[in-house]
């Protein structure tokens, strides 16, 4: 009470204060949307989603009936589009148990909470697998347990300890198994072996023809520079084809292909997840080139993206380049001697085109790869089909050199050369 004069004047004063610095004293009769602001923002708005749509392309046009952003054309996990389809259905089964179970036939109090729904959604991350330090320790629980029951066995009854482990007590051979997986050996280890035959080189040899793993090429050639897959294709991609020209009269690339039902997949697996992204010359890059490799369908649309690129160079020589079970000819030919072609990994089509090679007069041939398989398959095939010069350039960066497969399948002789790829599988 005592204060309510003063305020009473401080607010007389603001009010004069702002009549005398113009303020509107008519009422505002307009819509907001009919500002001069509104008007403009609504204009740079209309001008931002035109300029999006012709980068990216017209949204209304895509066919496909995945589930994708349209900015990053990134495609939703299945358990995500599962929930998104089911969650009407879900709810209006959640809402008619409800009403059975409490109002209806007053099964459950009303006061009982609801159980909450674990769906997938869009933000939320892959499961992460166990580390291995994990999967160690819980073996050794489970050995620890073994034996404590083992011992106690011993202590009331006779038992014979030899008679016990010709039985299985694991649900997995660890022969056999690694923490429940298949134990997979080190192949890599008998490159050491072979190249004590044969003398490798630094320098690059002289030779007509040039076979690429594709996949190979992939890994190493990173987007640095480029920002969409087109930019890769055009500026990353193919001036590496263009150089391997300059060397060779003919080159080959020669991809992967990736079947769900395959013995691969457990061991492609093992690389880990990545993100799902559609392959459009207009879609921009993900930011982890290596994670966006590590999935098979990714890998998929990518090789035969960068294939039609291949088919449509301008050269004077020859290049040829797998599409899928088929492949693409620059200039056309005959390819009954190459497709169509089930085979689903590149190490051994690879061999199969250096066949074709051969079989058109070339006797100096170039594979470029980093797998061990493709090596040993080198070996044999220098053997059987009697070729001048098969080199390897194998491994990358500080370890990259080039192996002479025609040296140790001399060195070996045709029987051992033959029967190394039985060994080594």
């Amino acid at each position: 009470m005592v204060a309510g004069p003063e305020v009473a004047r401080l607010n007389r004063e603001f009010e004069a204060s702002m009549e005398g610095n113009g303020r509107r004293t008519t009422p505002e009769t307009r819509h907001h949307e009919q500002t001069k602001s509104y008007q403009v923002m609504f204009v740079q708005q209309v001008q931002s989603m035109v300029e999006v749509i012709e980068e990216l392309g017209n949204p209304f046009l895509e066919e496909t009936k995945d589930l994708l952003r349209l900015d990053t054309r990134d495609i939703i996990d299945p358990a995500v589009v599962a929930s998104v389809r089911q969650a009407e259905e879900i709810g209006q089964q959640q809402y008619n148990t409800f009403l059975t179970d409490r109002p209806v036939e007053q099964k459950t109090p009303l006061s009982e909470p609801i159980k909450k729904n674990k769906l997938s959604l869009f933000n939320q991350a892959p499961p992460r697998k166990k580390s291995n330090a994990v999967l160690q320790v819980s073996s050794l629980k489970s050995d620890c347990s073994l034996f404590s029951r083992l011992y106690i066995a011993c202590q009331s009854r006779e038992g014979d300890l030899d008679d016990f482990f010709r039985h299985e007590n694991q649900a997995c051979p660890p022969s056999l198994s690694q923490f429940g997986n298949l134990r997979l050996g080190s192949k890599s280890d008998l490159l050491v072996c072979l190249e004590k035959v044969a003398e490798s080189k630094g320098d690059a040899p002289h030779t007509d023809v040039t076979i690429l793993d594709g996949a190979v090429v992939v890994n190493l050639l990173e987007p640095i520079t480029a920002k969409t897959f087109e930019d890769y294709a055009l500026k990353v991609f193919l001036p590496y084809i263009e150089r391997q020209l300059q060397q060779a009269t003919r080159v080959d690339i020669v991809w992967d292909q990736y079947s769900d039902s395959s013995l691969k997949c457990h061991a492609r697996s093992k690389r880990g997840e990545g993100l799902r992204r559609r392959v459009v010359g207009s879609t921009n890059l993900p930011k982890n080139w290596q994670q966006f490799l590590r999935i098979d369908a990714n890998k998929t649309e990518l090789f035969a993206f960068l294939a039609k690129e291949i088919a449509n160079m301008e050269t004077n020589k020859q290049v040829v380049t797998t599409y899928g079970s088929d492949v693409l000819c620059i200039p056309p030919r005959d390819t009954t001697n190459l497709a169509p072609c089930d085979h689903e990994e590149a190490d051994t089509r690879m061999i199969l085109h250096v066949a074709d090679a051969v079989n058109d007069s070339f006797q100096k041939i170039l594979l470029r790869t980093v797998d061990t398989d493709v090596l040993v398959l080198a070996v044999a095939a220098a053997s059987k089909l009697k070729i001048q010069e098969l080199w390897v350039a194998f491994g990358a960066a500080k370890h990259f050199r080039y192996i002479p497969a025609h040296e140790i399948a001399a060195s070996l002789g045709p029987t051992k050369s033959q029967a190394l790829p039985i060994f080594h599988a």
